[in-house]
């Protein structure tokens, strides 16, 4: 059976306490940054402000904190006790740590300039992309 349906309520109601929280901190961010500013609008041409406000004040990254939270959560309820259950969640978690590490990275490196500079030729190259695709 891929889920199970195990019946210890200290699991299940930890598992929906952590897909509960991920989910108002992913609600929080989007209040905070709007449509524009959670789905990269800076590196694609839009103007996002900086926002400093909660969950920002606290986090680095508030929506991979939300988004694995609320993975942990779910692969708790819907694989635990199976032997394998944290498998795919480590690995999500490796996937987001590398992503937080190197975004980081990239803008100590090249700069705010540079990171901008370069959102504008990805939103040049997605719009080209989008047309042609949109022609066939």
């Amino acid at each position: 059976m891929l889920i199970s349906v195990h019946r210890n309520p200290f699991v299940f109601g930890l598992a929906a306490v952590l897909v509960v929280a991920g989910q108002i901190l992913n609600v929080t961010v989007f209040y905070r940054l709007g449509r524009t500013g959670v789905f990269f609008g800076d590196r694609l041409g839009y103007g996002v402000r900086r926002c400093r406000n909660f969950p920002f004040s606290m986090l680095s990254h508030p929506q991979y904190v939300a988004t694995l939270l609320t993975i942990w959560g779910f692969f708790l309820a819907a694989r635990f006790p199976h032997g394998d259950w944290y498998a795919l969640p480590v690995l999500e978690t490796a996937y987001y740590a590398a992503g937080a590490w190197l975004e980081g990275a990239a803008a100590r490196t090249l700069g705010d300039g540079v990171a901008f500079a370069t959102g504008r030729l990805t939103a040049a190259v997605i719009r080209r992309f989008a047309a042609l695709l949109t022609s066939l």
